[in-house]
């Protein structure tokens, strides 16, 4: 919007822009807690939920220093605990927030309150904001996609003055910058935008000095080393190689190139549900071919349009920076492809969308921008029906994990949390199924299926390792990941009367974990059921006294029974009644 138009249309576009944001994800409240969800929610991803200070001491969800997502769910269980629909009003509330800096971002940038009312709309109702909207764990991009339109408008609106008025508006900028550090790490990669913004765009008024843009990138570097810095003391975990070769590193930076492109200029429901890049991989070599096209094509606009329209290559720019430190460029701490991660790049991507449909304009028609209206309207169409299609996904864990998995069979995160809640639900041949395909992934073959071959597979084939790494981060070694696969498969086999199944799955677990009590207790459950009674006695010696349970006195004495030891199972029996203190039976 230029200096002298008038404030009104503004206001209503973006109390327009505002009310649709709100409407596109009211059907969200309706849904449940789901996946980390629950560990927010209790405190306990959070640094315990016990204060503000264990917020900025802990990492959040044990990966990331974000200590203001801490804070946001800090608040929420202190004023609506277990309330699933508040927490869901906040994320709608947040998004509508940013919707109403988007526009008016797009309007100091565009120039015109026309295009910023068509990027508020297209913000508003782009399916990239879905996890970070309906997802209750999403917060952390609706509320770093707030901060960052605030930093981008006070940037753009600086670079637009000079005298008190930039120093006013680089102040915001820098305030927002910093509060969008310390949401989510990505805001760093935006550092270049600074200079360049100052380097696009002109004072309405004044002269502009060549090297203002680099003066002006001061506050916010010091920002950053700020942020770095606190977390480094604080011993926050910090970007680690997942053990991916070179080549295949640029494989994923080009395969995710194209599935973030297929994001943001034509989502579809495979793109809002696939946690993985394994959709994509499996249409190489033309996915590949689609994802070094896409870096040509963007490179290549980026060039022409710094000579004809410099708006659109600060647009072009802020979606790149964005994506960039989620894009494979440089290893993901775990799941190499997430559509909620490109939520701030829809920042840009709406401003540029904006100018484009903008500009089209066809004399014949009256009004002239006709053209425009109808290809907002079109797109819009098209956002609002992949959102409400893909909402209900979010009512609960089962409807989420069996949507990811229907579009991303591969994923690991679905079929083991989806096996966890089949378990619970009483469907233990459903679990066995997940776990089995998930094992099939990790390994590449069925071959695990042999003790002696999974453990010579994990610890001589690298690819097996980086699979498990690329799904589960490096919180534990890759080894522990599969104990715990294999421990829930033996329960799960178990549980659906595969007992010689499920004796082999607890004793793979144990071949890395010899001491570990859930898989002896398992095994020795199986041996009992097949009447290897001393092998179960000698198991349950080991687990009793590591971990004496109600349940593992009774395994023992029904097992005593069994070898004709009355008198010992007798005093199992009475162990098993008492109540259970943290030593273990000697």
């Amino acid at each position: 919007m230029r200096p002298n138009d008038s404030v009104a249309p503004l206001i209503a576009a973006t109390a327009i822009c505002a009310v649709i944001a709100v409407a596109a994800y009211l059907s969200a409240l309706s849904g449940t807690f789901v996946w980390d969800d629950t560990v927010l929610a209790d405190g306990s991803g959070i640094g315990g939920g016990s204060s503000l200070a264990a917020c900025f001491r802990t990492a959040f969800l044990d990966h990331f220093y974000r200590p203001l997502v801490s804070v946001s769910f800090y608040l929420d269980r202190l004023l609506w605990p277990e309330n699933a629909r508040a927490y869901h009003w906040v994320n709608i509330i947040l998004h509508a927030a940013g919707t109403v800096f988007v526009v008016l971002l797009a309007a100091q940038l565009l120039r015109d309150t026309g295009k910023a009312a068509i990027a508020g709309v297209l913000f508003a109702t782009h399916p990239v904001h879905l996890g970070a909207t309906a997802w209750i764990g999403g917060r952390t991009d609706t509320l770093g996609t707030l901060w960052t339109a605030i930093f981008a408008l006070g940037l753009v609106a600086a670079a637009h003055r000079t005298g008190n008025g930039r120093s006013s508006w680089l102040a915001l900028s820098v305030v927002a910058y910093t509060l969008a550090l310390f949401t989510k790490e990505q805001t760093l990669f935006l550092l270049p935008l600074i200079p360049l913004t100052f380097a696009v765009l002109k004072p309405d008024r004044g002269v502009a000095l060549p090297a203002d843009g680099w003066f002006a990138t001061a506050p916010f570097l010091v920002a950053a080393v700020f942020y770095l810095s606190v977390g480094a003391f604080l011993g926050m975990p910090g970007p680690a190689a997942m053990g991916a070769t070179t080549l295949e590193q640029a494989e994923n930076f080009l395969l995710a190139c194209g599935a973030y492109a297929e994001l943001l200029f034509l989502p579809t429901q495979r793109s809002l549900f696939a946690y993985s890049l394994e959709p994509w991989r499996a249409g190489a070599p033309w996915s590949w071919l689609w994802g070094g096209g896409v870096v040509v094509a963007v490179l290549g606009s980026f060039l022409i349009s710094w000579s004809r329209n410099k708006t659109v290559a600060w647009a072009i720019a802020f979606c790149v920076l964005s994506i960039l430190p989620v894009s494979n460029f440089l290893p993901m701490p775990f799941l190499l492809f997430a559509h909620y991660r490109a939520a701030v790049a829809g920042i840009g991507f709406a401003c540029l969308l904006a100018e484009m449909l903008g500009g089209l304009r066809w004399s014949a028609l009256r009004p002239a921008q006709a053209p425009a209206a109808a290809g907002a309207a079109v797109l819009t169409a098209w956002y609002v029906v992949h959102v409400l299609l893909a909402i209900p996904a979010y009512r609960n864990e089962e409807t989420l994990f069996r949507n990811i998995i229907s579009y991303d069979s591969t994923s690991v995160v679905a079929r083991y949390m989806l096996a966890r809640l089949c378990m619970n639900s009483g469907r233990p041949d459903e679990a066995a199924l997940h776990l089995e395909k998930t094992l099939d992934y990790l390994y590449g073959t069925t071959l695990w299926r042999h003790r002696e071959a999974a453990v010579r597979m994990i610890d001589s084939q690298r690819e097996v390792q980086v699979r498990v790494r690329q799904n589960q981060g490096l919180r534990q070694d890759p080894r522990l990941f599969l104990v715990t696969l294999f421990k829930h498969l033996g329960y799960a086999r178990m549980h659906a009367g595969q007992i010689v199944q499920a004796r082999e799955a607890f004793r793979t677990a144990l071949k890395w974990e010899s001491d570990q009590a859930e898989c002896l207790h398992g095994l020795a459950w199986c041996d009992a059921r097949l009447g290897n009674f001393e092998e179960a006695r000698q198991t349950l010696l080991k687990v009793l006294a590591k971990e004496a349970t109600p349940q593992r006195y009774q395994l023992m004495a029904q097992v005593l029974e069994h070898l004709g030891q009355p008198l010992e199972a007798r005093t199992y029996w009475r162990l098993s009644l008492q109540p259970v203190s943290n030593t273990p039976h000697q």
